[in-house]
């Protein structure tokens, strides 16, 4: 058993060895789309594939009326994965045109991809209502700030965002922090559901690592760890025995947030989202009874998504 690794491209970088060897894969945070494959020795027990935020971004786009959507994506099996089906769902929404520029990871700036978005947003503009997707990472998307916030064309549409981008340090840069609350950034990201084993967690976390508190995915890694255990306390150091009984002890187990309930593709079945956009007053306003997954003040307002059961 091996819990983790943590990205899609990781993922799929051991994909072949494990399934020819009996070793289970139990990724707590990889959502990439290319990895969602069935009778495979990997699953992505906690977070859900990309296809529900794929969803709900079409949603959000269809109901705002957008015409053309530029996008950066980042060249690998998350970004491409997200962009196509995000491309597919717009399409058959009936928008007009999807213009993607990839980049390649950990770039070292993004000048060059923000002329071409640049350029693509005031090329779309001339056909109808357009609007910017970044399906970035945080690192990354602060690069390509620092050329955004001098460029009228990239300040002059509203902008969308994956869930890397719901984070304070995003606005760190005061022009950085003025420019996205002028495009009204939106995103969405999976919301974690309070249950009785949540703050247990986190109380028993902060007292083990002197008061820190859990980072971004580490309960979903406690979770994937123990989903690990229970399934060989019950089936034995078996890696055939493992992957057979692995999905009905995750199906069965109720973790930190929610319960790890599993698709035909070994990936988790149930998605909670909260849509998040940017306040220009810097003040917690939820538009529902889920709040912002960080205690006290925080500058995004949130309302929750669900998409309707039995869709993807």
């Amino acid at each position: 058993m091996v819990i983790g690794p943590l990205t899609t491209s990781e993922v799929l970088g051991a994909k072949q060895f494990v399934d020819e060897n009996d070793i289970v894969i139990v990724a707590p945070a990889s959502s990439g789309i290319p990895g969602a494959i069935p009778d495979d020795n990997i699953f992505r027990v906690m977070y859900p594939p990309d296809t529900y935020a794929g969803q709900a971004f079409a949603e959000i786009v269809k109901q705002r009326g957008y015409e053309n959507i530029a996008i950066l994506a980042v060249d690998d099996p998350f970004g491409n994965g997200l962009a196509d089906f995000f491309t597919k769902l717009f399409t058959e929404n009936g928008g007009k045109e999807v213009s993607v520029v990839k980049y390649a990871p950990e770039p070292a700036d993004l000048s060059g991809e923000a002329a071409k978005v640049s350029s693509e947003i005031a090329r779309l503009k001339e056909t109808g209502e357009t609007a910017f997707f970044a399906i970035a990472f945080l690192g990354d998307m602060q690069k390509f700030l620092q050329q955004a916030v001098t460029d009228e064309t990239l300040g002059s549409v509203d902008w969308l965002g994956v869930e890397n981008l719901v984070n304070e340090d995003i606005l760190g840069d005061p022009a950085h922090a003025a420019f996205l609350s002028k495009v009204g950034l939106t995103s969405v990201s999976f919301a974690d559901k309070q249950n009785p084993n949540t703050q247990p967690f986190i109380d028993a976390f902060m007292a083990k690592y002197e008061g820190a508190e859990p980072g971004p995915f580490t309960n979903y890694a406690y979770d994937a760890a123990n989903i690990a255990m229970l399934s060989i306390l019950s089936a034995g150091n078996d890696g055939k025995a493992v992957k057979a009984m692995l999905p009905f002890i995750s199906d069965h187990y109720i973790g930190t947030a929610f319960q790890a309930h599993l698709d035909e593709n070994g990936d988790q079945a149930i998605a909670y989202y909260t849509i998040f956009k940017l306040n220009p007053e810097g003040l917690n306003s939820p538009r529902s009874a889920v709040m912002t997954a960080r205690p006290g003040k925080s500058p995004w307002k949130s309302s929750t998504l669900t998409p309707r059961p039995g869709r993807v």
